[in-house]
């Protein structure tokens, strides 16, 4: 987990891999203000080609991680 690229983003964590409960966790406890999921998967035709299901779409999605502050 380390923080997004450039100056002005470095309030918002960046991990290559997710587990939900920790990494949002992790991220509350070193101060970080969002979350960025920089891959996250659909079940719709598009960009990640998983196993079973081919071409679906890949998402980024953010999720604040202090209460009552917007993004």
């Amino acid at each position: 987990m380390h923080p997004e690229p450039g100056g002005l983003g470095a309030h918002v964590a960046n991990a290559g891999y997710m587990v939900a409960d920790h990494s949002l966790k992790a991220a509350r406890l070193l101060s970080f203000r969002l979350m960025q999921f920089n891959l996250v998967v659909s079940t719709l035709p598009g960009a990640f080609r998983q196993r079973q299901l081919g071409y679906v779409d890949a998402l980024v999605m953010v999720q604040g991680l202090v209460e009552g502050a917007s993004p």
